[in-house]
């Protein structure tokens, strides 16, 4: 794979909570996953992060993948003489399939987010021009913005967060890129991540918490009273709400809501995780991705 260097902009608190604060950052994606490049440092990957985590459904649903892929090889082959030569065919055919199936599963997903992405930003997103396959997933996107996003005002879609390493609190630093970011009509804030999955997963509650942390805490730490707004001050009251959004992309469009709410360490999700069972589920993938990748 080539590697594919990006300009993203920063989120508009972020960028704002210090004098030094960077406006933009570098997102590099490799063959080896991704990172930032931040201030001079090199920062891993949410996202690439989270791969370290175990997934139970995902490693089914692959292997199920997998044997229908060997299935359909060796029914083309019925009648035949079974041997080893054909038996490793259908294997590899079975790992063709549950590759493809993933890739086109994740394809989906990245085409969902830039139709999104786009209408969030105001531009016209023709649906008779969208394909079939990804029109169940916009539509329950517009669903969600119909019933529970008419009340909410964009700040930020598709910008970077990112937290720097400081060894004096033992810190390891790592960036991402958040889906949107709104101000509610009682002036709070609600971070939101959309997921085109079957159903949302602990990873994913765990990657919105990392994205949320990012916020607060750049918000916490700054020093320079005046940089700060009339949004900092509202986020270092209240914190930052956070949902993960799952939108249907087959069958009828619909979605589900799952809340994080993380502030002064109170957090709660639909998962019944415990309060510091999300934290440190984190801590441990970040320690463990950036000690065998060589952050560290």
């Amino acid at each position: 794979m080539t590697t594919v260097k990006e300009s993203i902009p920063v989120n508009k608190i972020q960028s704002q909570s210090s004098a030094d604060a960077p406006s933009k950052i570098t997102r590099v994606t490799t063959s080896d996953g991704r990172y930032y490049k931040v201030l001079g440092e090199k920062l891993p990957s949410v996202s690439s992060v989270l791969q370290v985590i175990p997934k139970p459904a995902l490693v089914e649903w692959r292997i199920k993948k997998a044997l229908f892929g060997m299935y359909q090889h060796l029914s083309s082959h019925s009648g035949e003489p079974i041997t080893p030569e054909l038996l490793n065919d259908a294997s590899n055919e079975g790992q063709i399939e549950s590759i493809k199936e993933a890739q086109d599963a994740a394809a989906i997903g990245s085409a969902v987010h830039e139709l999104i992405s786009i209408d969030l930003l105001d531009n016209e997103v023709d649906e008779d021009e969208i394909d079939e396959d990804l029109k169940c997933g916009y539509q329950s996107y517009l669903l969600w913005k119909k019933e529970k996003g008419s009340e909410l005002n964009l700040v930020d879609s598709e910008t970077a967060v990112y937290m720097s390493s400081d060894a004096t609190r033992d810190c390891i630093g790592y960036a991402g890129t958040i889906d949107a970011l709104f101000k509610k009509a009682d002036g709070k804030f609600l971070l939101v991540d959309f997921k085109t999955s079957k159903r949302i997963y602990v990873d994913h509650l765990v990657q919105l918490w990392s994205y949320v942390k990012t916020i607060e805490s750049a918000v916490a730490s700054s020093m320079d009273m005046t940089h700060w707004n009339d949004w900092m001050k509202t986020i270092e009251q209240n914190g930052i709400a956070a949902q993960v959004i799952r939108l249907n992309k087959r069958g009828r469009p619909g979605y589900e809501v799952s809340d994080l709410l993380s502030h002064d360490n109170n957090l709660h999700t639909s998962h019944n995780l415990s309060n510091e069972s999300v934290p440190l589920i984190w801590k441990s993938a970040l320690e463990l991705y950036t000690s065998s990748k060589g952050f560290l």
